[in-house]
């Protein structure tokens, strides 16, 4: 071979990967683009850790409980390690800044209840699209005395009220679903409550849709040698727990959903147990799957218009209109409720609109626009606040 070409090589070859896995990754065809051992390029030219702390990802695998993760050793190096574990274990999950420890329900969750009615003056604390932000997620818990310095329950008999999207974009899913998964254990504990309501975004990892995840979660997934769609998948332990959760929940005379609810809906009757129940239907299924074979009643719910996605409230799209304050009405009334309470589509700030029946929470915290805003919604003796990172309160109307 002469010099000529093996100079043509040696320059084609690097443009070749380069051109063609930028345009892959820019469609979505890949989630991120090795370049070196450090470093990776995801969607929008964002560069990434390559590897970092993960898990655990607990699994059952021919009858024994495994667990997956990648932790820094003594002289801080990154250290996959896939080990059999018994189900008593005490367990730890390592985050970039701490970790904490817990353990394992004795008997796996049955499908969570999505009604409850709880006396006027228990608190409930509402967050939603935290999106693997681990950090600023224990923040507004610590600031509100969801939780102390230690990740433990503090709330008593409270209400925490977590409104979908803990997965993609973020760098911790796995320790902000772990989080969650133990502080449900000991809210129950001191007569409180965790409940966590699917969105749009969890529902899609649970159905293999992975659009939005970090390019980390793909790598990391490579070292531990346990792909992806198993971390979540129906025979590992947060797989089998999150699909126990509910789409909508009413608690009192309140409505929660991630999305919001078309009144165009209400012409099938459908109960909040029939929704959560045809959601159910959907998770695990792959999305070509569930747009061929899943009938237009479930399509309704999980669809671009259903609760997991509706923006109706807030902006018309090419499927629906702007929201017209009867059918709002009409929702409420139909559900016997006063208020409709959702995330998923970004607000300026938390407030009330349709005359105090619907209240957004998804300020846009990581943007211009939110920054520094209140994020958070407490609802404290039937009065609402809009509440900080420091824990201040806002009354809204």
């Amino acid at each position: 071979m002469t010099f000529k070409k093996i100079l043509y090589w040696l320059i084609g070859l690097p443009v070749a990967y380069f051109g063609i896995g930028f345009l892959l990754v820019w469609l979505g065809i890949l989630p991120y683009l090795p370049v070196a051992p450090d470093l990776t390029i995801s969607y929008g030219g964002s560069h990434i850790p390559e590897n970092t702390i993960e898990g655990p990802i607990l699994r059952y695998q021919q009858g024994q409980l495994w667990q997956y993760a990648i932790h820094k050793t003594a002289n801080g190096k990154l250290h996959p390690e896939v080990k059999h574990i018994a189900a008593q274990d005490t367990l730890t999950c390592n985050t970039q800044q701490n970790q904490f420890s817990f353990v394992l329900k004795p008997h796996p969750d049955s499908i969570q209840a999505d009604q409850f009615i709880i006396r006027p003056n228990q608190k409930m604390f509402v967050v939603s699209d935290i999106e693997g932000n681990f950090p600023f997620f224990t923040r507004l818990l610590q600031a509100q005395k969801v939780i102390d310095a230690q990740l433990h329950w503090t709330f008593g008999d409270g209400q925490l009220i977590l409104l979908g999207d803990y997965f993609d974009r973020g760098y911790e899913v796995t320790a902000c679903l772990w989080l969650v998964y133990k502080l449900e254990a000991e809210a129950n504990a001191q007569g409180g409550k965790v409940h966590f309501v699917l969105g749009n975004h969890d529902v899609a990892n649970l159905c293999y849709v992975y659009n939005d995840v970090a390019g980390k979660y793909f790598v990391n997934a490579d070292s531990l040698k346990l792909p992806y769609h198993k971390w979540y998948d129906e025979q590992s332990v947060l797989g089998q727990w999150l699909r126990t959760k509910p789409a909508i929940l009413k608690i009192n005379n309140y409505l929660f959903c991630h999305g919001g609810y078309n009144a165009a809906h209400l012409a099938y009757k459908r109960s909040i147990p029939q929704i959560n129940a045809a959601v159910r239907t959907v998770l695990g299924k792959e999305v070509s799957f569930i747009k061929s074979t899943v009938n237009d009643t479930i399509r309704s719910i999980t669809g671009i218009n259903g609760i997991l996605w509706y923006r109706g409230y807030f902006i018309a799209h090419d499927d629906y209109e702007l929201a017209a304050q009867a059918e709002v009405d009409a929702v409420c009334t139909y559900y016997g409720v006063d208020k409709i309470i959702v995330g998923h589509t970004f607000v300026d700030h938390i407030g009330t609109r349709y005359n105090g029946r619907v209240i957004g929470i998804d300020v846009a915290r990581d943007k211009p626009l939110g920054k520094n805003k209140p994020s958070a919604l407490l609802i404290e003796n039937q009065q609402f606040y809009a509440i900080d990172e420091q824990g201040l309160k806002f009354s809204i109307q």
